[in-house]
Formats: structure tokens, C-alpha cells, sequence
């Protein structure tokens, strides 16, 4: 292993196509752009499975997705890899590809636009927060007495009275 620092344009782009794998171990990638970037060099990943990941690496398809983030995993994905036919490898970074090619940035923002439109058509119907509130409340209220009612019935059966005896005895 080789820590090269930061590369930016044709250094970064080489950098992608120098690689078999790319191995990431963050939970945390928001956007999976370095993801996203592999990819668009065919180059299959091995990921911690983690929001912003799942989204981007599916699992046997263009890479491998670990539930843990420890050594053994990460040599297990790696030996996923590494045992591919060479037909089956050749689908996997032909898959990376696409998955790249459908986050480009003409797709990402047609897919922005479509929610957009499809939220103005629809409006943005919003209840007023006095509106909200009180059926917040009545949904929790109905609840409760289900609850209560559930629970009368069950004790009433604890105690050995059937339904018409229980109600007999309210009325």
C-alpha cells in the first residue's frame, strides 16, 4: 500500500484507472462521490455498507458492500474480487460504469428537476399547524382508547366474564 496524498484532474484520473479496487472504509460518505468517481473508471469497490454507500455500491454487482468494518471483512471483499472469472469481472466494472453514468451530473440534475416539477403540479399542500396539531391529537387519543378497550376485555376475560356478561354488568 502506497499513500500518494491529494491528486486533483489527469493525476486523480490516473490514479482511478491504476487501480483494481477501490477499498473505502468511511460510514460516513454523504454523497459517495469518490464512490461514484471508481466507478467511472471501472473500477469495482469495497465498502462498508452505510448511508450514501448502499446507495451507489450494490452489493455483487458493481462491488461489495460489508455489514462490518474490520480486517476480516475487508479481506473477504477483497478475495470476492479477486476470485471473479474473468467474464464476470469484465460485467462488474461494465456495471461500475453505468452506475457512474447514472449519477452524472446531467442525470442528477433532470432526476432534481423531475421532483421539482412533479412538486409543483402537485403543490405543496401544506395544513396549517393549528390543523396539524389537533389531529396529532385526536389520532393519539383514538389510540389510546383502543388500548383501553383492549385491555377491558382482557382483564374482563382475566376474570372469566364473557363480552354479554361484561356488558350485562354495565348496564
Amino acid at each position: 500500500m502506497h499513500l500518494a496524498g491529494v491528486f486533483k484532474g489527469k493525476e486523480l484520473v490516473d490514479a482511478y484507472h491504476a487501480m483494481d479496487v477501490f477499498v473505502f472504509a468511511s460510514q460516513s460518505e454523504t454523497q459517495g462521490i469518490v464512490l461514484d468517481e471508481a466507478m467511472a473508471s471501472s473500477v469495482p469497490v469495497v465498502a462498508v455498507d452505510a448511508p450514501g454507500v448502499r446507495e451507489v455500491v450494490q452489493d455483487g454487482v458493481n462491488g461489495c458492500l460489508l455489514a462490518h468494518e474490520n480486517i476480516r471483512d475487508f479481506v473477504l471483499g477483497l478475495e470476492w474480487i479477486q476470485k471473479q472469472p474473468a467474464a464476470k469481472l469484465k460485467q462488474i466494472k461494465k456495471t461500475c460504469r453505468q452506475t457512474a453514468d447514472s449519477f452524472s451530473m446531467d442525470k442528477s440534475a433532470q432526476k432534481a428537476l423531475e421532483i421539482y416539477v412533479s412538486l409543483c403540479i402537485q403543490g405543496f399542500a401544506r395544513k396549517s399547524i393549528e390543523q396539524s396539531y389537533w389531529e396529532s391529537k385526536m389520532r393519539l387519543m383514538k389510540a389510546q382508547w383502543g388500548l383501553i378497550k383492549n385491555l377491558t376485555k382482557a382483564a374482563g376475560a382475566l376474570i372469566g366474564l364473557s363480552e354479554s356478561e361484561a356488558h350485562l354488568e354495565r348496564v
